[in-house]
Formats: structure tokens, sequence, C-alpha cells
């Protein structure tokens, strides 16, 4: 930035997570994202889950007299494409799992990466879209991530 001027600031969390449970936590997140940030990031989210945040991210920021349209919104999320959604599936897991040292289940796969043939991609990162999501920061959990990024370019993208 030139001198004087202020970088944009983003929050990135998940209160989404949490929000079932109620209780400050959420609250607290939710709330310091409305009056401090320029930009909310997220990860783990359904469209649904998306959206109710962020809307409770806008009202909190009325409340705050900040104007919500001058927020932007990311989602952290994955695509892994192939003609077999099982074998999309596998490939996405066995990254994933190898990556993060973990063992995760179908529900936080899904939660992280659309997989599955083409269509099936784009209809997922188009809810998310529909959300709200305005930015898609895009991983692609696999091993061969130069056919998968070509395959997303050429197969995925034009159907969003």
């Amino acid at each position: 930035p030139r001198p004087g001027a202020t970088p944009p600031i983003w929050i990135a969390n998940n209160p989404h997570l949490f929000a079932a449970a109620g209780g400050p936590l959420a609250a607290r997140a939710l709330d310091r994202v409305a009056r401090l940030a320029d930009g909310w990031m997220t990860a783990f989210a359904t469209p649904e889950q998306f959206r109710r945040t962020w809307g409770d991210i806008q009202e909190r920021a009325r409340r705050h007299g900040r104007d919500p349209a001058a927020f932007e919104t990311a989602l952290y999320y994955g695509t892994q494409v192939d003609d077999k959604p099982e074998a999309a599936f596998r490939e996405a897991k066995r990254f994933l799992d190898t990556y993060y040292g973990g063992d995760f289940g179908e529900d936080r796969i899904r939660l992280w990466t659309a997989y599955g043939t083409p269509e099936e991609c784009a209809t997922e990162v188009r809810r998310y879209l529909d959300a709200g999501v305005q930015n898609l920061l895009l991983r692609f959990p696999a091993y061969d991530q130069m056919t998968q990024l070509k395959r997303f370019v050429d197969e995925v993208y034009p159907r969003i």
C-alpha cells in the first residue's frame, strides 16, 4: 500500500462450527468480523451455514454502523474431478488424510471438497456462490494437481 494507506483487514474464522452450541464464543467471533474486518474468510461450512453466518455478520455490521456491502467473503474449498465420483472421493480422502495426518470421514471431506464429475463439482461450487461466497480460494486435494487444475479450468469452470 501507499504510505498512509490502510490495507484491507480480513478475519478468517469458522463460527458456524460452534454456533449451534450458542454461547459467547460464537457471538464474539461473529462480532469481531462485523466490527473490525473488511473481509471474512471461512472453511468447513455447508452453503446453508455460510449463508446463515454471513447474514449474521452483515446484521452485526449494521448494528455497528458499518455498511455490509463494503465487506467481502471468501471460502477455502477444493475440487476433485473424476468421471467416477467414488474415485474422486477416494483420491481427495487419501490426499487430505495424508496431508493433515487424520482419518477424515465423508462428511468432513464433503465440507472441504466438491468431488465427482465436472457437473457435480460445478453444481456444488454454484451452491456456495449462490450463498454469498464472493472469492473462492480453490485447492486441488490430489497428487496430480496439474491435471486437476486443467480439468477444473476446462470442464468445471465453464459450467459455473
